[in-house]
């Protein structure tokens, strides 16, 4: 029983290489195919936001301000966004508050093209201001329609949303 596994094994080696050897004594290789998938790129990126406008509330549902407004990006991503974004005050923190955004950036990534990504983000603001934000892209349009990854944006932000800093990530496509 032990043979005949190993020899399946030994089988099945054999048939995966790239290479062959015809009854003739003569080896072939096969080249690489070029039907399939390559693997994604992957590459970091790193630039600047400014959130230059205050944001307007168009809600509060039990505790929950809704709020949009828009970002200006540079660096690696250079553009616009408009963003929705739904937070709460944190319990136990005062002058602190969480919750989520939706957004959309319109513009460039350096290397790749222009289009639109979709991100699904949560962020949290201390009651100092400092901001952090983990937005990940979902879906892309355009020359962008390929990339998903994730960036991370840090600074600082008052109540209004007014804020700034830098943003690092790694976006594959």
């Amino acid at each position: 029983m032990k043979r005949i596994a190993l020899l399946c094994v030994a089988v099945g080696l054999s048939a995966s290489c790239g290479s062959s050897k015809h009854a003739t004594g003569t080896t072939t290789t096969s080249a690489p195919s070029s039907t399939l998938a390559q693997r994604p790129t992957s590459t970091p990126v790193s630039g600047r936001w400014v959130n230059p406008t205050a944001a307007v509330t168009i809600g509060v549902t039990e505790g929950v301000i809704k709020q949009r407004s828009g970002t200006i990006w540079t660096g690696d991503l250079s553009g616009k966004t408009t963003y929705i974004s739904y937070v709460h005050a944190v319990p136990n923190q005062t002058g602190a508050f969480a919750g989520t955004i939706d957004e959309i950036f319109s513009g460039s990534v350096r290397g790749i093209g222009r289009g639109q990504l979709f991100l699904a983000e949560k962020i949290t603001v201390s009651a100092t201001g400092a901001v952090l934000n983990i937005a990940r892209i979902t879906r892309g349009t355009g020359g962008l329609v390929a990339v998903r990854g994730n960036l991370r944006f840090t600074g600082t932000a008052n109540l209004s949303g007014i804020g700034n800093g830098p943003y690092t990530g790694m976006i594959h496509r």
